[in-house]
């Protein structure tokens, strides 16, 4: 997939359009990304681009450091090489979002919608694999269960990060 361009932010207060919050790029061993002191937003987009996966390993989403069980998600696609269905689902058991299981997992793009109520917040995304090998998980459904406005969005993987790739966070204002 290409660049893509970001609209600028608008003034008008029913306005969708995407602000960049923060945009970094994963350090050489780090297990972590973390973008903390989030307000004012309503809905939040996360980026994970190219993200440098030294070997296969999941990268899993929490929000305001809640590794509990308030997370819920399906992630749906096929094996490319039989054309297989392959699905993943996770009930309220969950302690967070698994993103990735590929080492050449190119784009991941995910929305995050009532992040500044006390309600259930509502996510959707998908995955795209540049080379699609093993299984590709093109479409993500989930919800996070918690009470809280979300502040802290937390990307941990289960090996380590290459010094490559953009995590990328923006916003919609309130």
């Amino acid at each position: 997939m290409g660049a893509s361009v970001v609209p600028q932010p608008s003034t008008g207060a029913t306005s969708d359009n995407y602000a960049l919050i923060s945009s970094v790029t994963p350090t050489a061993g780090a297990t972590t990304v973390s973008f903390t002191s989030i307000s004012g937003y309503r809905k939040l987009m996360l980026r994970v681009l190219k993200p440098g996966m030294g070997t296969a390993g999941t990268i899993t989403l929490t929000f305001n450091t809640d590794t509990g069980t308030n997370y819920a998600y399906s992630s749906i696609g096929v094996t490319p090489s039989t054309g297989a269905a392959a699905a993943q689902y996770r009930s309220g058991d969950a302690t967070g979002i698994a993103l990735a299981g590929l080492t050449n997992a190119q784009e991941q793009n995910l929305i995050i919608n009532d992040t500044n109520t006390t309600g259930v917040k509502t996510l959707s995304g998908f995955l795209y694999d540049g080379a699609f090998s093993a299984k590709a998980y093109p479409s993500l459904q989930g919800m996070y269960f918690a009470s809280a406005a979300i502040t802290t969005v937390t990307l941990t993987i289960s090996t380590t990060f290459a010094a490559s790739g953009t995590v990328a966070l923006y916003g919609v204002a309130s």
